[in-house]
């Protein structure tokens, strides 16, 4: 027996027991990440290489992920160690038994890790490393070998732990000390529990803007019963029916729903422009922040859109965004890691992970609907402006709680995933907009639900064009090579065709609550507005008047149908022209020369001396009523003729200047003056073109 303050020694020493649990560790990982890995992910290293040289700063950021990795696995080896120390007073001092004990913990550790990480995420690669399927099975086993590890390698461990706390508090000193810390701990929950206002106060309308990314009013047809709760709100709201985005990609979207301008007046043309090029000096965040209004901007994912605080914003909710997204939404799969994201320190330890709906193996649609509902407690004496954007319902349709197979039918189509990721989706709304409701921001509020943009999933009638009606051979001839008409069926994407109307019309509708009600009243309107109107409505529901020099307007009345609407592609890769045909490896060879890490930010961003030939490569459309003026480029041939195509939406009829009577009855001076005047020249190569010729 052991003399009682006696040194006790590990029989194999720190080392030794280390070097064990390391072993055992790696071939977990090395069996786990064996089938996962592919050519795709490997460019990606080489490229994130590249990157960190670029910017040494997003080193330290990867470096950040890789040590809390490195710290949580080695925690648990930690507390067994401390653990095996305590108990060697109560065991037999055999290095054999010693060992046994050792190996039974770590066995009964990474046994519970493997079986509660398949369990929770069942699309981790470490999943496969378990036979059993069943829920059951998995908690059983899960929470049995837990237990193990608790008895074993954590309960002697906190007994250690207290036995020396209770030594040192014997001590004045460490009496004070403590006592100072438990009543720090307990201010901040106690004020918002008891002291802390739980209802909103605020006299001004609440501004509540909810995003529905890659959704077209077309979907919801072919979806029915899909979304119901957005189809109860919609029947209570003033919906436009005839809603287009300015350019059919989040960030330029939401930029101009936030500054009331076009792509070509903000600058914000592409996905991941640098913010430094973009115009944010007057947005709607920052003109409702000088009213007193808290603002909040949520969005679960942020590889393509860099909205931060820059646009009037006192919260951003979500992700971190910045060039390590890129990389750890590809590799960021570790049993252990996996589990500590369901911890109350998910996001200081994966700032990058949390919460990221581009990391299918982590996201859960609730836990960010719950990040969203914690932050209206604060400031809930002041007004509110909250814009939030949920992502599920992009490309790839997959996240933690959903798989691309159904327990017992067949693979689904592109089309069927993009109906299931909708109905996810909407109860994220339903869940969002009852936290509204209890927290009684709803009482008095404005709340706006439209989408970013739509998604070509295939559906031929959605073209606004018709492959039967023109008048010369030659004009099918000119218009099918720039691929306006859809050459299968499954064609998918957004921001390439606009000439699709499921990607470029999108939901828009404003719905009243309490003295805000009377301003929108329950209908449909047909007149054709934009994104970029969302701000000019909402200030003149508020009855302020809009900033000079804004490209929308307020929509509350009857629109005038000579109004001259822009819209307008964003990048597209040869790679990426349906997403049931990806290639990986090609689309990151084609994009990986178009963007640099900005070594301050660590954000990826446009290259600046790319952005004129990006911009030449665009395609112009120009929208009035019923008719639209589409230029289109054929952007893998800059030497190709440019095509000038007027089409009338609700017939397809089109003509590239040879049906004069089509011609006749557009307007057509207004089209080339508003085209002069927005693009300037930007579209000189078009002047040639019957459009501009005549």
């Amino acid at each position: 027996m052991l003399k009682e303050g006696a040194p006790i020694r590990l029989h194999g020493g720190l080392l030794f027991y280390a070097a064990i649990y390391a072993g055992i560790a790696l071939l977990i990982h090395g069996a786990g990440l064996a089938g996962s890995l592919n050519l795709p992910q490997a460019g990606a290293g080489g490229v994130a290489v590249r990157a960190v040289l670029e910017a040494p700063r997003l080193g330290v950021e990867l470096a950040w992920y890789g040590l809390a990795v490195l710290a949580l696995n080695l925690l648990p080896l930690a507390l067994l160690l401390m653990s095996l120390r305590v108990a060697a007073r109560r065991i037999v001092r055999s290095a054999l038994i010693e060992l046994a004990y050792f190996l039974v913990a770590v066995a009964c550790f990474w046994a519970a890790v493997l079986a509660l990480n398949k369990r929770v995420f069942p699309h981790s690669s470490f999943a496969d490393l378990l036979p059993l399927s069943d829920a059951v099975s998995l908690g059983w086993l899960g929470g049995g070998a837990a237990a193990v590890f608790l008895a074993l390698g954590v309960a002697p461990a906190c007994w250690g732990m207290a036995r020396v706390l209770a030594k040192g508090l014997k001590r004045p000193v460490w009496r004070v000390a403590t006592g100072v810390v438990l009543a720090i701990g307990l201010i901040q929950p106690l004020y918002s529990r008891w002291a802390a206002p739980q209802q909103a106060v605020a006299q001004q309308p609440n501004i509540i803007v909810i995003g529905l990314d890659s959704l077209s009013p077309v979907h919801l047809d072919h979806h029915p019963g899909a979304m119901p709760a957005l189809e109860k709100q919609l029947r209570e709201a003033t919906v436009f029916s005839q809603a287009l985005t300015p350019l059919a990609r989040t960030f330029p979207a939401w930029t101009s729903v936030l500054t009331a301008k076009y792509p070509v007046s903000s600058g914000a043309r592409f996905n991941l422009t640098a913010l430094e090029q973009v115009e944010t000096g007057v947005t709607l965040p920052k003109l409702l922040q000088a009213r007193g209004y808290a603002t909040v901007y949520a969005q679960d994912e942020r590889k393509f859109n860099n909205i931060d605080e820059r646009f009037g914003f006192d919260a951003v909710i979500g992700p971190a965004a910045g060039a390590a997204e890129f990389v750890l939404t590809l590799f960021a799969d570790h049993p252990v890691a996996n589990l500590a994201l369901l911890t109350p320190w998910a996001q200081p330890l994966f700032p990058y992970i949390a919460m990221n709906r581009a990391s299918l193996v982590h996201y859960a649609p609730d836990e960010f609907v719950a990040a969203i509902t914690k932050q209206l407690a604060t400031d809930a004496d002041k007004p509110l402006f909250l814009a939030a954007h949920f992502c599920l319902a992009h490309y790839p349709y997959t996240w933690r709680t959903q798989g691309e197979r159904p327990a017992d039918g067949p693979t689904l189509t592109i089309n069927q995933k993009h109906g299931v990721a909708l109905g996810a989706m909407d109860r994220q709304l339903d869940q969002l907009i009852q936290a509204l409701k209890q927290a009684g921001r709803l009482e008095n509020a404005i709340l706006v639900i439209l989408s970013d943009h739509g998604e070509s999933l295939g559906y031929e009638h959605t073209h606004w064009v018709s492959a039967q009606r023109y008048v010369s051979r030659h004009d099918a001839y000119k218009v099918g090579s720039h691929a306006a008409f859809p050459t299968r069926l499954g064609a998918s994407g957004h921001g390439t065709d606009l000439l699709d109307g499921a990607q470029q019309q999108v939901l828009l509708a404003f719905r009243g609550f309490g003295d805000m009600k009377a301003q929108f009243s329950a209908d449909t309107r047909s007149g054709t507005v934009s994104l970029v109107d969302v701000m000019p409505t909402l200030l003149g529901g508020l009855g302020l008047d809009s900033p000079a020099g804004l490209d929308g307007v307020d929509i509350r009345a009857e629109q005038d149908e000579s109004r001259v609407l822009l819209t307008e592609t964003g990048l597209r890769f040869a790679a990426l022209k349906s997403l049931d045909k990806i290639n990986e490896k090609a689309l990151l060879q084609e994009s990986k020369d178009l963007y640099r890490v900005d070594p301050a930010s660590t954000r990826l961003v446009l290259k600046a001396e790319r952005y004129a030939s990006l911009v030449a490569s665009k395609d112009i459309a120009l929208h009035s009523g019923e008719w639209m003026l589409a230029l289109l480029r054929q952007e893998t041939n800059p030497f190709f003729p440019r095509v000038a195509l007027l089409v009338h939406k609700p017939t397809g009829a089109w003509t590239t200047g040879n049906d004069k009577q089509l011609i006749a009855g557009a307007p057509m001076a207004r089209f080339r003056q508003v085209a002069r005047d927005s693009y300037g020249r930007e579209i000189d190569d078009f002047g040639k073109t019957w459009a501009f010729s005549h």
